[in-house]
């Protein structure tokens, strides 16, 4: 007997199909826009897209609460370890007795009794006793991970059909493909800004719009995935017949194609050729294994099934021949000299320094072994580790980053992550076995592309960068979506009448997430402000660099010192803002003709957030050098000497 539907549930169905529309084109405008801006390298693209990410997220979840006739989420088990996960960062930061942080992480422990005296006599306010060396970064941990987890959920819970899976995957590509593009000019131009004109703060080995080559390819190899998938998928390994014994079925089998897939081996010619030129060992590794998978699929599946021909394999060499020739006619000046340094590398013994610094990554995890030192505090507990061969710049990453994880997460931490990627991979493997044939290849290069990015990873740090982290795990999520057959937008209702309880279970569920989702939006806009407050800073101090007027200088000293405040008041969780704040204003302070009160006011403002980043994370020597020269500065020579004997 069929149930009748009133107009409120016609509302509902209504509601629900608009929610889940909005939702996920937000989530997708960030998966195709997180990229383009700059790489996510700066730390306001991360605060931006996580507050669009996480309102989708929290749209999704009222429109859940409200029509009950729909699942709150279809990947329990996976949201799930996400949230545990979660939970896992929060207890890192969470301020504890110091016998259960001596007993959690003994380095904490260590490190705060070593510098109880020093803080008592200078003054300083440390924070409470954490199992993260800096419980602020921890805090951008938690943010970055609620933003994956949440387009996690809206995609796995919307479950797009497949018409939209591909309008996604073809939108991908084609913004992959616009992006090798710029790339590619900015390799012939020459450039040394981001796509052109944006200068980023700490410069890099810049190739598009990453400020980090490496972070470009793998990012391209993503993009590599989801156009082999496309192409598989669709058929399209036609394309590369070989046998064209008259002109008219060369035609016939041309036409046949649809325009698409023409257009996808032209993005894919482009993707492979910007990897190549970016001269990353890795990224290029990683692409053959992306192609080179691909063509261990196809010699799987020319048995019994017969899915692909053996002239996908030619497809895949012929690829591989035009990109190399391409990037050999555009470059190839570059690319051989890359290759003589890397013979000179393997006779220089800075060719280890990766190694080095793996080495001493894992003695800083043996120093924390099960709840590690918590994750984002790698770079401010690295230096406590770092042996004299590594004495040449600042390591931020690990360059690898397992082991990184493994010394932010510990044991507990690797547990938590490694159970996700099996809960994953069952999965993935249910879902395989029962999915269409066109659905299993799409969903194998996308994947491919995912494990492309992980072996590239065990030598640097593309897990770290948000948008990477961001695309790798929508990317698994399109592919569960992919995998599980009869996704789409609302046809019907698809689960009972729930019980009072379970009702009632569901929405307290669904508002202890909005409320936590919220919490962390407020600490994002927070972070958004002081961010803001930087970008203005940088600009009143390049300005005084090319003022020579007093009058002038006197207006632009108290505009960086305004925003020095905002800066010192909204960037408590960002030390290393704090600190590059003091570097900006040192060449305001160190100006005569700026009028000595505001010298002093400034180097006075600057001395506090600098004291501030050293409490937030006091095992980052490089900021206690910042504090012991700003006293100099200020003329404290007594708390500058004893600072110095007391750090040293």
């Amino acid at each position: 007997m069929r149930s009748r539907v009133t107009v409120n549930d016609w509302g509902y169905m209504r509601g629900t199909v608009i929610a889940e529309k909005v939702s996920i084109r937000l989530v997708i405008a960030c998966l195709v826009a997180a990229p383009w801006i700059f790489g996510t390298s700066e730390l306001w693209t991360g605060f931006l897209l996580g507050l669009m990410l996480q309102t989708a997220a929290i749209l999704l979840l009222v429109s859940r609460m409200i029509d009950i006739s729909r699942r709150m989420m279809h990947e329990r088990l996976l949201v799930s370890l996400f949230l545990v996960l979660i939970a896992y960062i929060l207890i890192q930061v969470i301020p504890f007795p110091v016998r259960v942080v001596e007993a959690m992480s003994p380095l904490s422990a260590t490190l705060r009794q070593r510098l109880g005296a020093l803080s008592e006599q200078s003054g300083l306010k440390l924070a409470m006793a954490t199992i993260s060396l800096a419980p602020g970064t921890s805090w951008r941990a938690i943010m970055s991970l609620a933003s994956v987890a949440s387009a996690f959920y809206v995609i796995t819970s919307v479950r797009p059909g497949w018409p939209e899976l591909r309008r996604v995957g073809e939108l991908l590509v084609a913004s992959g493909a616009l992006m090798a593009a710029a790339g590619i000019l900015q390799f012939l131009a020459g450039a040394d800004k981001l796509l052109g004109f944006h200068e980023p703060i700490y410069g890099g080995h810049i190739f598009g719009p990453f400020t980090n080559r490496n972070h470009f390819a793998a990012y391209m190899n993503l993009v590599s995935g989801v156009g082999l998938g496309l192409l598989y998928s669709e058929g399209a390994e036609r394309i590369f017949d070989p046998s064209m014994g008259s002109l008219r079925g060369g035609w016939r089998r041309l036409r046949g194609l649809r325009s698409v897939s023409v257009l996808v081996v032209m993005a894919l010619l482009m993707t492979v050729t910007a990897t190549i030129l970016t001269l990353s060992r890795g990224g290029i590794l990683a692409m053959l294994l992306v192609l080179g998978s691909s063509g261990l699929l196809t010699v799987w599946g020319r048995g019994r099934h017969g899915y692909l021909q053996s002239r996908g394999r030619a497809g895949i060499w012929l690829l591989l021949i035009c990109s190399f020739t391409i990037s050999l006619w555009i470059g190839w000046d570059r690319i051989i000299a890359r290759l003589v340094q890397i013979g000179e590398y393997a006779r220089d013994p800075l060719a280890s320094v990766r190694l080095a610094a793996w080495r001493d990554t894992l003695h800083l995890w043996a120093a924390c072994p099960w709840w590690g030192c918590g994750f984002g505090a790698f770079q401010h507990a690295f230096p406590l580790f770092e042996s004299d061969l590594l004495h040449f710049g600042r390591w931020t990453h690990a360059h690898n980053d397992f082991a990184e994880f493994l010394s932010e997460g510990g044991i507990a931490g690797c547990l938590l992550m490694l159970g996700w990627v099996a809960a994953f991979s069952f999965r993935v493997w249910r879902g395989y076995v029962k999915s269409s044939r066109r659905r299993r290849f799409f969903a194998v290069g996308m994947l491919s592309g995912i494990a492309a990015v992980i072996l590239h990873s065990l030598v640097d740090y593309n897990l770290h960068r948000f948008a990477i982290a961001l695309s790798i795990v929508s990317l698994a999520g399109l592919a569960l979506v992919m995998l599980s057959e009869g996704g789409g937008y609302y046809s019907g209702v698809e689960q009972g009448i729930p019980t009072v309880w379970s009702l009632v279970g569901r929405r307290v569920t669904a508002l202890a997430l909005i409320a936590g989702l919220l919490f962390l939006m407020h600490l994002e806009i927070d972070g958004l402000r002081g961010q803001a407050a930087f970008a203005r800073l940088r600009q009143w101090a390049r300005a005084v660099e090319t003022t020579e007027e007093e009058k002038d200088l006197g207006v632009l000293s108290a505009l960086a010192l305004r925003e020095l405040a905002i800066v010192r008041e909204h960037c408590r969780r960002c030390p290393d803002v704090l600190v590059d704040a003091g570097v900006l204003t040192l060449g305001i302070v160190r100006r005569f003709d700026v009028p000595p009160e505001e010298r002093v006011q400034l180097a006075m403002s600057v001395r506090r957030a600098v004291e501030t980043a050293v409490c937030e994370a006091p095992g980052n020597s490089e900021y206690w050098e910042w504090l012991i020269r700003w006293d100099d500065i200020l003329g404290l020579r007594e708390e500058s000497r004893r600072l110095s004997e007391m750090t040293y």
